[in-house]
């Protein structure tokens, strides 16, 4: 529920025709009080504790031109190009061990780690918590290529619309004993690629010419 609210905040800002570029703080920050709003509501209709609905919530809104980026609680988004992935934020980890921050605390909606204006990535995934010790390199604060690199080149290579093929490997990948023997918390993984075309040969002569054009 809180995913598909965010979704539809972002669905319907760019549907005005305005750009990830333009995107502001306040904005994702409203989103996820619009997202906590629904929660409430749910929780009021259905007569139970908010807390029952508790949950850390990721956010990556990209278009050609800009990238934008919040997160509340752990897990990790990671982001990059090539081999070249880093996490934009660190997961959250509150007062105590094994304790983050929730969409559904008033006063956790204040700790929204937000970045826009980032440059356009090439290679995109977001994590639940159950997957950063195997993903990030916890002393040295990076992500781990060894973990994504195969992933993603795995969906580089599937045919444009023929993604959904990988989502069954994936999740016997996660629900392996190797992988279940390193975490037993969940497992959720979002990965996206975006293949950059390589520049025509017409492209690659006119641009020693645009630089000359410049220069003069």
């Amino acid at each position: 529920m809180a995913v598909h609210s965010l979704v539809a905040s972002a669905t319907n800002y760019v549907a005005e025709g305005r750009r990830v570029a333009d995107l502001r703080e306040e904005d994702l920050a409203g989103w996820y009080r619009d997202a906590a709003w629904q929660l409430q509501m749910e929780a009021d209709a259905e007569r139970r504790p908010l807390r029952d609905y508790a949950c850390t919530l990721l956010c990556a809104v990209i278009d050609g031109k800009a990238a934008a980026y919040a997160q509340l609680g752990d897990g990790a988004i990671v982001a990059g190009c090539g081999d070249d992935i880093v996490p934009v934020f660190w997961p959250q980890q509150g007062e105590y061990a094994n304790t983050t921050f929730f969409i559904t605390a008033p006063e956790h909606l204040e700790r929204v780690q937000v970045r826009t204006g980032a440059e356009v990535p090439e290679r995109v995934a977001l994590m639940s918590d159950g997957l950063q010790n195997l993903a990030l390199h916890l002393v040295e604060r990076r992500a781990h290529p060894g973990f994504f690199s195969p992933l993603f080149r795995d969906l580089l290579r599937q045919p444009e619309g023929e993604a959904e093929a990988l989502r069954e490997p994936l999740r016997d990948f996660l629900d392996s004993p190797r992988i279940n023997a390193r975490t037993d918390d969940d497992k959720s993984l979002l990965l996206a690629v975006r293949e950059v075309p390589a520049p025509t040969q017409d492209a690659a002569e006119a641009a020693p010419a645009a630089e000359d054009e410049a220069a003069a």
